[in-house]
Order: C-alpha cells, then structure tokens, then sequence
C-alpha cells in the first residue's frame, strides 16, 4: 500500500480511498489488456495476474481500513494466541514486519541482538509456524540518521561504518548492506545480519519439506516441532540462545535425515508431567537412551512409544536406529497445577478490581478444586504473582501448567509475573469461555 502505517498515522479513512482507487485502476488496465486487439499471446493470463496484484497494508486488522489484500502488521502482534487465532481463521494472506520496533525479546534485523543474531534466523521459524506467507522490511540501503528535535525531524548522513543508530534506540535499522567504495569494492557488502536472514530461510525450507515429507506418508510433523518451537520462542518472543539454537537446528537436521530413511515421529507431547514420544520405521532397531526399544509389528513396519516422567533438571532424550542418533531436549521440570484447594487462589489478583476467585468443581467435566474467575467485563485482566507456589517453582522448573475456568461468553487477558520479576506477558494468555490449559514456558530462563 501507498499509504504506511494508517492506523499510526491517523490516515485510515485515505488508505479505504486509495484501496479502492488501486482496486479500480488494476480492473481498468486488465480491462485494456483484453479489449487490445494488438496484444498477441495469453491477454486472459496476463489481465488475471493484474488483477491478482495485492494491496499489502502495513497495519495490523482492522474494521476501520477497507479493500485490503493483505494485512501486514508487526511481527509483535502475533505474540497473543487469539490474534493468531484471527488471522489463521480469516483464510486471508497474512505478512508481518519489523522496523525500528519492536525490539528486543521480539525478533529484528537490529544489531541488538543478544546472542548473535539468532532472532534473524527463528523469525523464518515463527514464519512457518505460524502461516504467515510474507516478511516485508522497509529498507536495506538508508544511510540516515533521523531525529526529532523541538517537534522537527531532522535527517543527517550516516556512516554505517562508525555509526549503527538509524532511530533513536535501535542499531542497524533500515541497512543490511555497507557500501563498498571506502574499501575498493564496486557493489554493496553484505552483513552479518544478512547472512543470518538466508540461513533462517533455508531453515524455513527444511521445514517445509519435513512437514511435506511426513504429509506424503500420512504423518503430521507438528507435534515434533513443536517441541523445537517451544525452545526457540513463545509466542513471538524469542527464549534462545546461539547454544540452544544450534542445537535444536541440529535436531532439525536429524528429523529430516530420519523422515528421509523412513522414521517418523508420530506423537511427541507432554500430559500431567509426563512425556511420551511415539515412532514409526521400518526396522527393529531403535532404543531410547541407550535401552533396547520394545517394537509393536504393524502392515507397514514397526510402531515404538516412549513414556517418561519430565522431573529432572534436564530431561533429554536419545533415540537411536539404525546408525544414527537423534536428540530431543524437552527442558527442565515441568510443575503442574492440580489442585487449587491446596495451592490456593493467593497469587491471583485482578488488575481493574471487579474479578472475585474461587475454587470449584466443574460438574461436566468433573474437574474438582480448579480456579473459577468471576469475570464482569472483557476488558478485565487478571495477574498470576507466583505467590504460594514455592514449593513446586525452583531453579530446575522449566515450565508451569494449570487450568482457569471463565464462566463467561467472552475472553479475558491474563499475564503472569514468576517469583517475583518483572510481569511478563505469556503467549497463551487469552482466557476463553470454559476451561483454559495455560502453559508458562522458559521460567528458568
């Protein structure tokens, strides 16, 4: 779209105009394009891919722009559970970009990265994962620096080579390449940051073909990934570092490599504290952790499943066939939450003052001593402090599992703040109507 950022820039009811300007003008030129009797070959083919020229709208959805092809928010806005919901629903084309926010923990092309440019490279991952067809970056060349002083911008030189601050607060913004001159090149030269960029989109092809691989055989490839996922980000906001990083790509590696000697991993998930991992090959030769592997014989070769209590301080897992090995690293202790009667409602306390807590039993379900919220309005938020749960979060915990019950017909916001930090926002913090599983990742982090 012409017209960037609307919703920012207060220019929604411009950007409605122009969109359908854009959609006018693309209809009028198709509509030459067949009515030209001098046009030799394909017209139809040719008028179809004017027409098909999206209009790509930097701002997240919204009722107040209209005619938009495809919406292109920040890549913050997929952090919440039920914007991805919404958008994944919608059947429509989603892109998502950076710029000079948002920063840190959320992925960039900023040189802020804290651990060698990992985000360039999981924000591919995200992109998978998450659907999302389109990455757009608004700039690779802009040698600026931009400042807003006494109500005026400003824009002077800058010289990427001794000064990195585009934007106030963010370094490398808007360059991923370096002129070549002041060092006898003729062209551009490429930055670390760039390279990181190609080798996140080769991961995001190895993806594509594992989950196309499994797809071909009557598998799905998500549950395995997931556990990649899980290590690598939460919602959008990335929890590795290059370490880990390297070794769940690692795994990645090793899953394709697997997948393509026909060994598949049907079932990898954790319930109640316990993970079970579930395999399909060809022959009888895998264990786990070094243990022989009891087979189940099936029409197409052989089935393996895999349970163990996640209790440790790491709870990894080996598994070998054939000749190779695959390694699966699930984190530290999981804590799961069963029984609010004993751990108490203390720890929860609303953020507007009109929620009330309670334990109770849900008679469909038969869930006993879980937490029931009494919401009043779906602009109530509740916060979860970590208080009386001491007993069951250390420094070994790596994740937090419990259920919430909202007795209402509309979805609340709930954020958590684990033993005493800073409140942290988690990626699945929609409380919907019914049960919720809420799941806190990466607390040892």
């Amino acid at each position: 779209g012409v017209i960037d950022e609307p919703e920012l820039n207060g220019t929604e009811r411009a950007a409605t105009v122009f969109n359908a300007h854009f959609t006018q003008i693309k209809n009028e030129i198709a509509d030459e394009i067949l009515a030209d009797d001098s046009l030799q070959g394909d017209k139809t083919e040719l008028a179809q891919s004017i027409r098909g020229i999206r209009n790509i709208v930097t701002n997240k959805k919204t009722a107040e722009v209209n005619g938009v092809d495809t919406w292109c928010p920040t890549i913050n806005e997929f952090d919440m559970q039920a914007n991805r919901a919404e958008y994944g629903e919608s059947g429509e084309d989603v892109w998502w970009y950076t710029c000079n926010n948002p920063v840190n923990p959320y992925p960039s092309y900023h040189m802020d990265d804290p651990d060698g440019f990992v985000s360039a490279r999981v924000m591919s991952w995200m992109q998978y994962d998450y659907g999302v067809s389109g990455n757009l970056y608004w700039e690779t060349a802009l040698y600026r620096k931009i400042r807003y002083e006494g109500g005026e911008m400003t824009r002077t030189y800058l010289d990427p080579y001794t000064e990195a601050e585009h934007y106030p607060g963010t370094n490398g913004d808007g360059f991923l390449f370096y002129p070549g001159a002041k060092y006898g090149i003729y062209g551009p030269v490429v930055s670390n940051r760039l390279v990181a960029i190609r080798d996140g989109l080769e991961e995001y092809e190895l993806i594509k073909n594992l989950y196309e691989t499994y797809s071909a055989e009557g598998h799905d490839a998500e549950p395995v990934m997931r556990v990649l996922y899980d290590i690598l980000y939460t919602g959008t906001r990335c929890a590795s570092g290059s370490a880990q990083y390297r070794d769940v790509r690692e795994t990645l590696l090793k899953l394709c490599s697997f997948a393509r000697d026909g060994v598949f991993f049907t079932e990898v998930g954790e319930a109640n504290g316990v993970i079970t991992v579930k395999a399909e090959a060809e022959e009888d030769e895998m264990s786990f952790n070094g243990e022989k592997a009891i087979a189940q014989e099936t029409a197409e070769g052989f089935t393996y499943t895999f349970s163990f209590v996640a209790d440790k301080t790491a709870n990894v897992l080996t598994v070998a066939y054939l000749n190779e090995e695959i390694t699966f690293d699930f984190g530290g202790r999981k804590s799961i939450v069963t029984d609010f009667e004993t751990d108490g409602t203390q720890g929860f306390i609303s953020l507007n003052g009109s929620i009330g807590f309670e334990v109770a039993d849900d008679p469909q379900s038969g869930i006993a001593n879980m937490l029931r919220c009494s919401f009043t309005d779906p602009e109530d938020q509740i916060l979860w402090t970590g208080e009386n749960f001491s007993d069951i979060l250390d420094a070994n915990t790596f994740s937090l599992v419990f259920k919430i019950y909202n007795p209402q017909n509309f979805f609340v916001t709930a954020m958590f703040s684990i033993a005493g930090n800073s409140v942290i926002s988690v990626a699945e913090n929609i409380l919907y109507p019914g049960w919720n599983t809420v799941k806190i990742l990466h607390i040892d982090a």
